[in-house]
């Protein structure tokens, strides 16, 4: 009989200690970081900013990610425009390093309305949590298996801007939800996706293995 074993990639994330514990008062930023393709949700972007700017909600998107859609991006535009949401959405292109990790620890919360028909186990989820963001993302494809509803973030209905943007506004609104989420989401980084606990997974894995009693077979 095939034994099955499922292990949780690790990554080790830059200065996460760096991330201020203070509150910084003002506007909070949401953080998105993918491919900008229609499927990661990008104008779902749009739709929950412009939700959340009639809760009055103080609030900015940081969009980072290169276009992967021509015409995607060209919708994406002309809805920023016709609605006049660019105080609220800054797009930073492609980052990475030192850029990319600067964008996490200025967030307050990440945001991840995919629904990738290939969506398995994003790696930003992780980051997002090494830094103690909650996360407000979709149900769908392996995305909960990385966010537990109600304790790392909320998962919300795919393309739900109405459930989106109240998420991300409870968040906002309630600042000790947030710190909560925010411990909850970091403690599950150290325990399950640093490389230590990757590492350390796949060598009881294979112990298990190891230690199963051999089937003995006639010759």
């Amino acid at each position: 009989m095939k034994k099955r074993i499922c292990i949780s990639n690790g990554i080790d994330v830059s200065d996460v200690e760096q991330r201020s514990d203070e509150k910084e008062e003002g506007r909070r930023r949401i953080l998105f970081i993918a491919g900008l393709r229609e499927s990661k949700g990008v104008m779902d972007i749009i739709g929950t900013a412009d939700k959340m700017r009639q809760l009055g909600a103080d609030f900015v998107f940081d969009v980072a990610g290169a276009w992967q859609e021509e015409n995607t991006r060209r919708e994406f535009e002309t809805e920023l425009s016709r609605l006049n949401l660019n105080d609220h959405i800054i797009l930073h292109g492609r980052v990475t390093g030192e850029e990319k990790w600067e964008l996490y620890r200025q967030a307050y919360a990440f945001f991840f309305p995919s629904f990738y028909e290939s969506e398995n186990f994003p790696l930003v989820l992780i980051e997002a949590m090494a830094f103690g963001l909650p996360i407000v993302a979709t149900n769908w494809r392996g995305i909960p298996e990385l966010v537990v509803e109600g304790e790392t973030g909320r998962l919300c209905d795919v393309q739900s801007c109405e459930q989106f943007s109240a998420a991300l506004n409870e968040l906002i609104n309630n600042e000790d939800q947030q710190e909560k989420m925010a411990f909850i989401a970091r403690s599950r980084y150290e325990k399950k996706y640093t490389k230590v606990a990757f590492i350390s997974a796949m060598s009881k894995a294979f112990q298990s293995v190891i230690d199963e009693p051999k089937v003995q077979t006639d010759a």
